[in-house]
């Protein structure tokens, strides 16, 4: 019962809100921009990190199958993380800080900010 429900969390309650705006559904393939994945590492060469990212993600060419199962098991987890980092690993949307100054302050002071999270 309990695989159930963290499998029916991870499909339809789970998601992941890109700074611009995105939001990914963790229970479904990480989706695809122009290309799946940027040149530098499409295909991914240095035999260490093919070896790596295969334990993962058996699939190396494509974006599909990428979506998790179950987010409490690691291997899910990791299959959906290996593919959604390098897909975006030249986003230069996610490079800046997720949160403001003014959002900091209000998070120092044990409070929740308004805005985009």
């Amino acid at each position: 019962m309990e695989n159930d429900w963290e499998r029916l969390a991870t499909r339809y309650m789970m998601k992941l809100t890109l700074p611009d705006g995105q939001v990914m559904d963790l229970g479904e393939d990480v989706p695809v921009g122009v290309t799946p994945f940027p040149t530098a590492l499409n295909p991914l060469e240095y035999a260490k990190l093919v070896e790596l990212v295969k334990t993962y993600d058996p699939n190396l060419e494509t974006l599909k199958g990428s979506a998790a199962k179950n987010w409490t098991l690691i291997d899910n987890r990791m299959a959906f993380i290996a593919d959604l980092f390098r897909s975006r690993q030249q986003d230069m949307s996610l490079f800046g800080p997720p949160f403001t100054k003014a959002q900091l302050e209000v998070l120092a002071q044990g409070k929740v900010p308004p805005g985009p999270l």
